[in-house]
């Protein structure tokens, strides 16, 4: 029970972490709602946000709330600060397109 307890507590932690990441990027049209959602759909995972930044941000769309102005607000913050995670190679995503301006 014990370790169920743990495990929860760390899996909360690094749910909360990918909400204050996104709420923290200050992107236009994001509050912490839409960022709670984003992080929800990504299971909390970090990489899979990424991924789903680099490839195709549209699916958030997905999610009830963020419609086609955020998801455009996305992909301009995106845009604008792809390059850092190309170019630190966040694990296995160093080999992410970036079609951002370098």
């Amino acid at each position: 029970m014990m370790i169920k307890l743990r495990w929860m507590k760390i899996t909360m932690i690094i749910f909360l972490a990918l909400i204050r990441y996104i709420y923290a990027q200050s992107i236009p049209l994001i509050g912490h709602t839409a960022s709670k959602a984003i992080s929800k759909f990504c299971n909390g995972d970090f990489d899979t946000f990424v991924k789903y930044m680099a490839e195709n941000p549209s699916v958030f769309s997905e999610i009830d709330g963020i419609g086609s102005e955020m998801i455009k607000s996305l992909r301009k913050w995106w845009n604008d600060n792809c390059s850092e995670f190309v170019d630190f190679g966040i694990n296995e995503m160093a080999s992410i397109s970036c079609s951002c301006k370098t």
